[in-house]
Parts: C-alpha cells; sequence; structure tokens
C-alpha cells in the first residue's frame, strides 16, 4: 500500500473493531434482553413445505417472516437499501418457519454484512 493509504490504515486502526462491538445472537438470548447493543445472528430457516404436516418436525409462527418484505442478497446495492421502495408482493409466502433466528434484528436500523463478522479480540 502507498504511503497515504497506510496512514489511513493506521488511523482506522486505533478504532474499536466492530467485531469488539456486537455480541452474537445466541449469548444474548441466553441473557435474555438484546436491548440497545449490536448484535449479530442469523437469520430464518424456511420450513420445508413437505414436512410441515409431520408431527415431529420443529416448527414455528415468525412475528416478521411473511409480514415483512423479504430481500434477498442478489437485490442489496453495494452501500445501502431503502425499504420504502420494496412492493409488498415480495414478501415470504408464509409466516411458518422451522426456525425463527435472530427476530430482534427485524426491528430498527440495521446493518448488513454479507461477508461477516469475527467476535472478540482480534
Amino acid at each position: 500500500m502507498s504511503e497515504p493509504e497506510g496512514k489511513l490504515f493506521n488511523y482506522f486502526s486505533g478504532f474499536s473493531r466492530l467485531g469488539d462491538l456486537v455480541s452474537t445472537y445466541g449469548d444474548i438470548a441466553r441473557r435474555g434482553d438484546v436491548g440497545d447493543q449490536w448484535a449479530i445472528g442469523d437469520g430464518f430457516k424456511q420450513a420445508v413445505p413437505e414436512r410441515i404436516s409431520d408431527p415431529s418436525y420443529d416448527k414455528t409462527r415468525s412475528d416478521y417472516v411473511g409480514v415483512l418484505p423479504h430481500v434477498t442478497i442478489e437485490q442489496l446495492p453495494p452501500l445501502a437499501l431503502n425499504a420504502d421502495g420494496i412492493e409488498a408482493a415480495s414478501k415470504w409466502p408464509t409466516r411458518l418457519v422451522h426456525r425463527k433466528g435472530f427476530e430482534a434484528a427485524y426491528r430498527g436500523t440495521r446493518i448488513l454484512i454479507p461477508r461477516g463478522v469475527q467476535i472478540g479480540k482480534g
């Protein structure tokens, strides 16, 4: 990297890392409250339609899936997405899911990082 890039890199290195500011959803769920802290977690896992009628198959109804617009990774622009332009037809077809995932992430402001964040000091 060039000298100006190195200086910029060193400047940014002095800030907290994103991984130091977030907790995993699993850790937060065990404590019982997400609150206003930053959290990282997985989304929902869709239910397998062929198995929904099987009483031994775990399934639950989501408060958000099938209600809020569903955005695929391919629809995300590189920097930002305003949900006002998403059509109602883009909602997930059902509220029944195999795993709800980190539902608290469906409220408030979110930052989506498709490649992930490492948790803890690094």
